[in-house]
């Protein structure tokens, strides 16, 4: 066996934190199909190859141990992968799909069905493929791995590293660069489509590549819902626009795969896919879409979601969300229209001056009915799982906060979209491109149906644009969503490219050059962030839980801590990152009393409630805050304002504590047993 060095790299300082014409050489239809489809695959293959680089440059991926790689995977990340190594490591692909529908390790003492709480679709099928490709290798004995003696120095013991597609790890994370590599392989598509032009796809590509980290986050953190929805979700919108444009069973069926692939990978999907049926209604009320396509489509949407919920196994949360709220809004909308041309003497949607104020009227009945569906969705099913995102928006609009909506808004991921954002993309002229191209569909629109004009109107460009509008809304109330709306801008940028008149195409080589001086910019600054993950403290609690506890012990604490501990270590815990379910939104605040000012024997009590055995603590938790407000201290003030007058529990650490015994302390985390 090999043995290296692993030299010390410097820690970075950057935060990741209708038809067009063709100005590339006629219509697609006239150029070869082939052609473009193997644009598609090198642009896929390049993409992989760029994020697996990133990634690597970041962590010093393929020189980190097991148990470091591991440990790379924060917060929800290592939830989910958890799952994977659940089903990679059973003794039979059986028994590891059993243990998943029958966990009583996540939230213990309760026993969960994960496959239908969580979307693990996506470590299900890497988890089974992982299996089907070490069986093959194992026949063939075809060396799969490459393992070698690492020397990490820094007074830290060597490791063992290996890699190769055989190593469960280095298999998940190219998997999932693998189908990342798919976006801007599927806008390439979705833009050539739009305009019928290859050089629109390629403008398309060169915005997404000089906007890469305001468009994803994937190559700093794999394992997230995001690294698989978001390419699930652009080939939707392809599929959808094929439908749109095409109606054909083989669109239908794209339709309703791509749909459900998304829907099972991602619980911010039926939001997104709210949106989407917002903007079919609209459509169909400016009357670029009939009510039979509108229905067509809406019925494609409502089977997905249904088949959806059977592949979770009746998740109550998909049939009480907005989506399914929203889909019975447009089909009762179009019964609301239906109804009153059928008994007015002169129909509205004859009316030729107000089309477009019949529009938004119709706009806000959908809104409201979809509203109110939602409330009576989730009363009569009991579920109350999504309520966070209707106070979250709530916080969002007004002065309402409660402990939940305040862990939300304290996370940067949940912020507003800073200004940051507006400037990036302009020094890349890939917004003020996307603005004109919006503003002069919607002025076209409105001057074309104002006028009653039989000059055809594109529908999926116009789709598009609306599209766009909604994520802009998104993502400006939380930043997390500017994945959504990154992508869209490039689709949107890109039909500056679509004209075939000579003028015009010398504008789009200068807009171009312009915007590859701050692209490649941005470009070479992702590429030189350099990096090496190490992480010895929280090594050296994992290492003493697994050592120093019993396999029964049941651990509570913050939430991203927790996902480590069941990752690792495989003990029991009580709370967990996916703060998306009712009871375990009530679960953590209980366990988050630890960074209150409620007296000890009050915190003790909670966590008995819960049968813990042992809390984490974290001295980093008990003072820090994103911004003004946001400390634990502050937060639990402004709900428990009867214990100000109290220390927090977080600054008797070290003293006796009734009721608490500290087992473990090292500079960033403290552990006490549940006397």
């Amino acid at each position: 066996m090999a043995v290296k060095r692993r030299a010390t790299r410097p820690v970075k300082t950057s935060s990741r934190a209708g038809r067009g014409t063709d100005s590339g050489g006629g219509r697609v239809g006239q150029q070869s199909g082939a052609i473009v489809l193997s644009i598609a695959v090198l642009v896929c293959a390049c993409h992989w190859w760029y994020l697996s680089a990133l990634h690597e440059n970041d962590l010093y991926f393929s020189h980190l141990s097991t148990l470091e790689r591991e440990l790379s995977f924060r917060t929800e990340m290592g939830l989910y992968y958890s799952y994977y190594k659940t089903v990679v490591n059973a003794h039979t692909l059986s028994s590891g799909l059993a243990s998943l529908m029958r966990d009583n390790i996540t939230e213990y003492p309760s026993t969960i069905n994960t496959l239908g709480r969580f979307n693990l679709a996506p470590e299900v099928i890497l988890g089974v493929m992982f299996r089907g490709v070490r069986s093959l290798l194992s026949v063939t004995s075809v060396s799969s791995v490459e393992c070698f003696t690492i020397s990490r120095g820094r007074g830290q013991a060597p490791v063992e590293t290996c890699n190769g597609i055989g190593d469960p790890v280095y298999f998940y994370v190219q998997s999932v660069f693998a189908i990342n590599g798919l976006l801007p392989a599927i806008l390439f598509l979705l833009a050539v489509t739009m305009s019928g032009s290859v050089m629109s796809g390629c403008t398309c590509l060169l915005m997404f590549l000089y906007n890469h980290t305001e468009a994803t986050r994937v190559m700093w953190t794999p394992p997230l819902r995001e690294s698989f929805g978001i390419p699930l979700i652009y080939l939707q919108l392809l599929a959808l626009s094929r439908n749109i444009r095409c109606p054909s069973p083989l669109n239908a069926v794209l339709l309703v795969f791509s749909t459900m692939a998304s829907l099972t990978s991602w619980q911010f999907t039926p939001l997104a896919l709210t949106t989407q049926t917002m903007c079919l209604c609209a459509l169909w009320s400016l009357s670029l879409l009939t009510s039979t396509r509108l229905l067509v489509n809406v019925g494609t949407l409502a089977v997905s979601l249904l088949v959806s919920c059977l592949l979770q196994f009746g998740n109550t949360a998909l049939l009480s969300s907005f989506l399914a709220a929203s889909l019975l809004a447009a089909m009762v909308t179009v019964c609301v229209r239906w109804t009153i041309t059928r008994h007015m003497s002169r129909p509205l949607i004859q009316m030729p001056r107000p089309l477009i104020m019949r529009a938004i009227l119709e706009l806000l009945l959908t809104v409201g009915l979809t509203l109110s569906i939602k409330l009576l969705l989730s009363k009569v099913l009991n579920n109350a799982d999504n309520a966070h995102i209707g106070t979250l928006l709530l916080s969002k609009l007004t002065s309402y906060k409660d402990f939940h909506t305040q862990l939300y808004l304290c996370s940067k991921e949940f912020d507003y979209l800073p200004l940051t954002f507006a400037l990036n993309t302009t020094l890349t002229l890939l917004l003020p491109m996307a603005v004109v191209v919006m503003a002069t569909g919607l002025w076209t629109i409105l001057i074309k149906k104002q006028a009653m004009t039989f000059e055809p109107i594109d529908t999926v460009k116009v789709y598009h644009i609306l599209q766009c509008l909604w994520f802009v809304v998104m993502a400006m109330l939380i930043m997390r969503l500017k994945v959504f709306l990154t992508p869209q801008l490039a689709l949107l940028s890109s039909l500056v490219a679509s004209s075939n008149n000579t003028v015009k195409r010398q504008w789009v080589w200068l807009f171009l050059l312009c915007a590859s001086i701050s692209g490649v910019y941005n470009v070479y600054n992702e590429m030189s962030v350099v990096g090496e993950f190490n992480n010895p403290s929280q090594e050296e609690l994992v290492t003493w839980v697994n050592t120093s506890t019993n396999q029964n012990a049941v651990f509570a604490g913050a939430m991203p801590t927790m996902a480590t501990i069941k990752l690792v270590t495989g003990r029991p815990i009580v709370n967990h990152p996916h703060y998306e379910n009712e009871r375990l939104r009530a679960r953590t605040k209980l366990v988050y009393s630890v960074y209150s000012r409620q007296p000890p024997s009050l915190v003790a009590a909670s966590l008995r409630s819960l049968a813990v055995s042992h809390v984490i603590v974290e001295g980093v938790w008990c003072h820090k805050a994103y911004k003004d407000g946001c400390s634990f201290g502050e937060v639990w003030d402004s709900e428990d304002p009867s214990n100000r007058h109290r220390p927090l529990f977080c600054d008797l650490i070290g003293q006796e504590i009734d009721g608490f015994k500290t087992v473990f302390r090292n500079n960033d985390y403290t552990v006490l047993e549940i006397a």
